[in-house]
């Protein structure tokens, strides 16, 4: 895919058209601020778009400056992003350029409008060393108008809302750019090609679709497109009154973004097929991001090895970006977790990562979920507790934290509460990783049901896990079976050789509880385990 080059003066020229607007003349302090931003990309000083270089330069904060305490940047960003959504709601493509200041960080991208590209092409030429090109650094997608049908006297308000909803949820996953509403709906006016409008807007993804009305139901199918070639489609049924309309579609608002948007989606899946064939010392930011998200489901060694070099590397590069720091806190945490071993003293360096990670950006989910992990482990209960209630309403589409919350309320909490998340969680989004099943074991292995847990064991399914063995030759040994017990303690030394020596250890990292522990360790006596 290619994109058109931008000239530094035809951003300038643009950036000057907004800067005259009334709603800029109004605010002296928000024309500074992004005058700053988009020169100094212009520079080639996107790196340094940072909080604490923001708050110095841009608003007289000093170098004691804690972003973490006041909020200042992020204030203003946001206000700076409705401001340059407003303007071109009013004034449409004039001039030609345009910029938008992503959620998720301080760094505005600059695109051509599709109608537009002969005017920007006879610009002036950039230097030969100051060529800018649309190409964000985060996986970009774009909602499309969703087409509207109906059989009877209906207006398409839900059709439009429906996508926009869906534009604003899509924005909450801080690893995707996501072009605006406007700008979608303008380059979908001009052009009717999806093609175009993909090189319009620098996006690689595409969703689509459409709404029906018959009578009183409604039908919405959604297809996510890789350019112009559709990678997955769904549909969505349901009974239409004017009461629940709206519970409808924020039900379809959910669905939709958490199948492609998350951890185990369709646009992470699409792209952890490139992004694996890179060595990690060649990889930029984006592909450490997709490291991780390659590695979380699975839990397998070879992932975690590659996940956990690609992200150090990228963290010693820039310190200041709140996502790869808490996903290195993650990472971490999960080594002392599962017994990887392979990163000595990490919980204590897992901490300050995830502390960091807050401080940077206390909107970063994954920060909240990297801090609730280590109290857990740490068992700080109202710590883990503040945490964890962060975690979810940060992101109610990203079903992969959603459950990741759910396994660590039910272990150190309430396991019925834990399981409610997890089947929610499991509803919206079915092609969650398998080991999520290991609260709704918990659930049927404490109350007596080892048939059930077995059910439930069985599902687990990560082989490069030894959770999965575990708990599998627990549910074996209470039910008796000790010869499927006999293989299961068989895979779980393979995978975990100093199992029986960091027993305490390895049970309380998972299970939290002494009641949980105990219950477990029973289990795996019956199985056949030797103390």
């Amino acid at each position: 895919m290619s994109f058109e080059p931008l000239s530094p003066e035809a951003v300038k020229a643009q950036m000057e058209l907004i800067l005259d607007s009334p709603d800029f003349q109004a605010s002296p302090r928000l024309k500074n601020f992004f005058r700053f931003l988009v020169e100094e990309v212009l520079a080639g000083r996107a790196s340094r778009l940072k909080g604490y270089t923001i708050a110095t330069a841009v608003f007289d904060r000093p170098d004691s400056f804690d972003a973490h305490a006041d909020p200042i940047v992020r204030v203003e960003a946001a206000k700076l992003r409705s401001r340059l959504e407003h303007y071109y709601y009013k004034h449409g493509a004039t001039g030609c350029v345009h910029i938008t200041l992503p959620k998720g960080g301080y760094v505005p991208e600059f695109s051509i409008f599709s109608d537009n590209r002969d005017q920007v092409a006879a610009g002036a030429p950039a230097p030969s060393n100051t060529v800018f090109r649309a190409k964000p650094e985060r996986a970009g997608v774009a909602v499309l108008p969703f087409v509207f049908t109906s059989d009877g006297d209906r207006t398409d308000y839900f059709s439009d809302g429906l996508a926009e909803e869906i534009t604003v949820h899509l924005t909450k996953f801080e690893d995707l750019a996501v072009a605006s509403s406007y700008s979608t709906r303008q380059a979908w006016i001009n052009s009717g090609d999806m093609h175009v409008v993909a090189r319009a807007l620098n996006v690689r993804f595409l969703l689509h679709g459409s709404v029906k009305i018959t009578g009183d139901r409604i039908r919405v199918i959604a297809e996510l497109a890789d350019c112009a070639t559709n990678i997955w489609a769904d549909k969505f049924d349901g009974l239409l009154t004017a009461n629940d309309l709206f519970s409808i579609q924020d039900e379809i608002v959910q669905q939709v973004t958490s199948r492609i948007a998350d951890s185990s989606g369709l646009i992470k899946r699409t792209l952890f097929k490139e992004s694996g064939r890179k060595p990690p010392e060649t990889i930029g930011a984006y592909d450490a991001i997709l490291g991780y998200h390659h590695w979380a489901p699975s839990f397998a060694l070879d992932r975690f090895r590659y996940a956990l070099e690609a992200l150090e590397r990228t963290v010693a590069a820039d310190p200041d970006s709140a996502l790869p720091a808490a996903m290195l806190a993650d990472i971490y945490a999960s080594d002392y977790q599962l017994g990887y071993g392979l990163r000595p003293g990490g919980l204590e360096d897992s901490l300050i990562l995830a502390n960091r990670a807050v401080s940077l950006n206390s909107g970063c989910q994954f920060a909240y979920w990297a801090l609730a992990l280590n109290y857990f482990l740490r068992r700080d209960q109202d710590r883990f507790q503040h945490a964890a209630a962060q975690i979810i309403p940060l992101n109610p589409a990203n079903t992969y934290t959603m459950a990741g919350a759910g396994l660590l309320v039910g272990m150190a909490e309430d396991l019925d509460k834990g399981n409610a998340i997890m089947q929610k969680a499991m509803q919206l989004n079915p092609r969650l990783p398998s080991w999520f099943h290991i609260i709704p074991f918990m659930v049927g292995y404490r109350a007596g049901d080892y048939e059930a847990a077995l059910t439930e064991a069985l599902q687990i399914n990560t082989p490069d896990c030894f959770w999965d063995p575990m708990l599998r030759a627990a549910a074996y040994g209470r039910l008796g079976m000790r010869d499927e017990a006999g293989a299961a303690l068989k895979q779980l030394l393979g995978l975990q050789p100093a199992f029986v020596e960091q027993q305490d250890m390895l049970l309380q990292a998972l299970l939290y509880s002494p009641e949980h522990v105990d219950l477990i360790r029973r289990g795996l006596a019956d199985a056949g385990l030797k103390n």
